[in-house]
């Protein structure tokens, strides 16, 4: 349409000086100066409103785009829910509180074992545990003391352990979690190993949880390994109730089962003691085990996807 306009100006100044009057010297010239400055005129309108609309439309695409790869980079890069200890008010003194009780969790028949700071049911208040994995079997004994709701003390967990049994190998810095979105429970999946002998082992799998002060471990399915030694491994797997099931259905045990729920990623931070080894030597002065105690708590968090 523009260049219609420009066309249909430029025309008509030139028939008006085809017309029947005779037109010279400086009438002759002004016309075509006219002319000539209302083409540039046009010209210059219709360059601006064309680059206008092409500046328009190009920089509302570019924006798009710029905006859509950084939404992308947004929700590629946006966490999805965190728990750590450092949200709670009171961090501090339950560590204190901890160091100060370190002869209730405190493991002083070995030499060698490991603690951690946690928050299992995610109320607040922090458990010490205390572990060790030891034997032929490698059997793990974990022992769980929590804050009371007085924040004056530890109060031991119970377990439904027995002494003697083997428990789930709580000792690990990752671990699978699934959190019901109605009560907010937390099942924690940890596995067992067994041995039997050299070639010969059993993994079973746990789901743990803590709450009321009561530490539940329900067994989900286990599986048997056995090797001659050389390159035959033999792989047998069970569900709950000890039927032999596929190892994909092994695979899908605790997903099936928790169906609906939250998956994420527990992590632990585990401290090591050696009482044979200088550096690893377990602190004695109050100080120095909650420096301790906080190292743990900046390891420890539960997350979500």
């Amino acid at each position: 349409m523009k260049k219609l306009t420009l066309l249909c100006l430029i025309m008509m100044f030139s028939f008006s000086g085809c017309s029947g009057k005779e037109e010279t010297g400086s009438e002759a010239l002004t016309d075509t100066e006219t002319v000539a400055e209302l083409t540039s005129e046009v010209t210059e309108n219709y360059t601006e409103g064309v680059t206008e609309e092409v500046t328009e439309e190009v920089t509302e695409e570019i924006t798009e785009e710029i905006t859509e790869e950084i939404t992308a980079e947004i929700t590629e890069d946006e966490p999805g829910e965190i728990y750590n200890l450092s949200q709670i008010e009171n961090l501090d003194d339950q560590l204190k509180l901890i160091a100060e009780n370190s002869a209730e969790w405190k493991i002083d028949e070995l030499d060698q074992w490991v603690y951690a700071v946690t928050d299992l049911d995610g109320n607040g208040r922090l458990e010490v545990v205390s572990a060790s994995v030891g034997g032929t079997g490698n059997f793990t004994n974990a022992y769980y003391y929590e804050v009371d709701e007085n924040f004056t003390g530890l109060e031991p967990v119970k377990t439904e352990y027995e002494q003697g049994d083997s428990e789930p190998d709580v000792t690990v810095e990752l671990a699978d979690v699934y959190c019901n979105k109605d009560t907010g429970e937390k099942y924690y999946i940890f596995n067992d190993m067994v041995k039997i002998s050299a070639g010969e082992a059993y993994n079973y799998v746990y789901s743990v949880s803590l709450k009321n002060g009561n530490l539940s471990a329900e067994v989900i399915g286990s599986s048997y390994m056995s090797t001659d030694g050389e390159d035959s491994v033999e792989n047998i797997y069970y569900d709950a109730e000890d039927n032999e099931i596929s190892e994909d259905e092994f695979i899908e045990l605790c997903p099936k089962k928790f169906s609906g729920f939250d998956q994420g990623i527990l992590s632990v931070g585990w401290t090591m003691v050696d009482q044979l080894d200088s550096e690893y030597v377990f602190p004695e002065e109050t100080e120095s085990l909650i420096a301790a105690l906080q190292f743990s708590a900046l390891g420890y968090s539960v997350s979500f996807e």
